[in-house]
């Protein structure tokens, strides 16, 4: 029976064994599966494998990625060799033919630019600041193999103080998917004696907005003498509205020693001596992408000059040889930013200090650069705070000042009373170039005490106003007019 038995439970376990083999062999494929299911995408879904990686990307990214791993024309040495350049027959465009058209699709290009650049050392003198304007970049045609640019330069400037552009560099810039400027190179070089495609910079000048009066050398005729002489007269009636200025105040001195640098909010000294004060005769100039607004700007700086500072012989000229100091206006592009002044994410305007003060640079008074992206009221705010650095005044952490660098900073397009009261003391005739604080304070009769309080708490010295600058205001927002502004300051 016990043998029965035992043989019985043998029987029983074997074919309970081959069961539970046959079960572990489906688990083995069950777990094999699930492993191959994992790299399996979903409906619109690719898998792709990145450095022994997979991951689950949209179809159309998975496309794009697998066809830039499959080409990268930016890489190709062999495309660039066979991209060939050349001056037109008529000379005034540039030939450019590429080996095959070029899609996104199959290259991983997005953009190709082709660009001419002065060759110029630096952009940061006066000579060369001109050259500014003779950077140009044109967006090229991919899908096109053969194509003609009608590639149109500016010259520069020709005085004595400026020189013409003797050449360009003409260089191909290409944008792919996985990197901006994944190329550039120079493929040819063109000057005035190839390419006739070339115009020269050229004053801004619109006779309707400046008053004849303020150019440097107007020749008027028997027409127009009546009107210029009018005008005339009442330019000297302004000047002596300088008397009835307000008094000068310790506060504007206290502002005078001291500057704020960009990006900080405290105050650091800068004292007055030292200030880039303008003297003898002064010459306004406007270049490249200018509108009517900076010249109306201008020419109520000169109104509000004639009063402050009777004395300063200063005007507008549409002869780019008799200007000293010159205004530019260029977009802050990425191409601009790093040929010429690194303004991109740093700066809508810079007033670029004098190397020199000889008479034979003609450019003693330095020279100044907007961002001419901006057409709002923005873009005059930025254009009289950079004339008030050109005349001698620094930044501040005052509200309602042009040049405030303060976050709450009204922005107006204006010289405020903050302003004005730092110009009135400036350009006092009383003082002699480079006179310190304390001379100031004896010669004008200031209360030192007074003086030394404002230094002592900076932030009292955006208070000290005075109703008497509201005239002057009011003219630069245009709510009166000249004849008005001289009838109200005259009593």
């Amino acid at each position: 029976m016990t043998k029965k038995i035992l043989g019985l439970a043998l029987v029983w376990i074997l074919s309970w064994s081959i069961f539970a083999v046959d079960q572990l062999f489906n688990t083995y494929q069950y777990i094999s599966l699930e492993k191959n299911m994992s790299s399996v995408a979903l409906p619109g879904k690719t898998v792709i494998e990145k450095n022994g990686t997979k991951f689950m990307v949209d179809d159309k990214l998975a496309s794009k990625h697998i066809q830039a791993e499959q080409r990268d024309l930016c890489g190709e040495d062999k495309f660039w060799e066979e991209v060939e350049l050349a001056i037109s027959p008529k000379r005034k465009s540039i030939i450019v033919q590429f080996p095959e058209k070029i899609s996104i699709k199959d290259s991983g290009i997005k953009s190709v630019y082709l660009q001419a650049i002065p060759q110029t050392v630096a952009y940061r003198s006066l000579s060369t600041s001109f050259h500014m304007h003779s950077i140009s970049q044109i967006k090229l045609m991919l899908s096109e193999t053969s194509q003609e640019v009608s590639l149109q330069l500016i010259n520069g400037l020709e005085t004595n103080y400026s020189e013409f552009v003797d050449s360009w560099s003409i260089k191909i810039i290409a944008n792919s998917i996985k990197k901006d400027n994944c190329y550039i190179s120079e493929f040819l070089e063109i000057n005035t004696s190839n390419y006739d495609n070339i115009t020269n910079l050229d004053t801004f000048y619109e006779s309707e907005i400046l008053e004849p009066v303020f150019e440097a050398s107007y020749q008027h005729t028997e027409a127009d003498e009546e009107a210029y002489m009018e005008n005339f007269f009442l330019i000297q009636k302004l000047k002596q509205l300088n008397p009835f200025l307000p008094d000068v105040h310790e506060a504007a001195l206290a502002l005078l020693n001291y500057t704020v640098w960009p990006e900080e909010d405290k105050y650091v000294i800068s004292e007055i001596q030292n200030r880039n004060k303008l003297h003898d005769k002064v010459v306004f100039g406007l270049f490249g992408d200018v509108i009517d607004d900076d010249l109306k700007s201008v020419n109520k700086i000169i109104h509000v000059l004639n009063i402050i500072a009777p004395d300063l012989d200063i005007s507008y000229s549409s002869k780019a040889s008799e200007v000293n100091l010159p205004i530019h206006f260029a977009p802050c592009t990425e191409l601009l930013s790093s040929h010429v002044n690194g303004c991109e994410g740093y700066a809508v305007g810079i007033y670029y200090h004098p190397h020199s003060f000889d008479e034979r640079s003609r450019g003693k008074f330095g020279y100044i650069w907007i961002d001419s992206r901006y057409k709002s009221g923005f873009r005059q705010s930025v254009l009289i705070h950079e004339i008030g650095h050109a005349l001698g005044l620094g930044h501040n952490l005052c509200t309602d000042s042009v040049m405030s660098y303060s976050d709450f900073s009204n922005e107006p397009e204006y010289f405020t009373a903050i302003d004005l009261m730092q110009l009135r003391l400036l350009y006092d005739k009383r003082l002699v170039d480079f006179e310190k604080a304390p001379s100031i304070v004896t010669k004008l009769g200031l209360d030192p005490v007074k003086y030394k309080e404002y230094k002592s708490d900076k932030s009292s010295m955006c208070f000290a106003k005075d109703s008497g600058w509201n005239e002057l205001i009011n003219f630069q927002q245009g709510n009166i007019s000249l004849q008005e502004l001289k009838g109200n300051m005259n009593g």
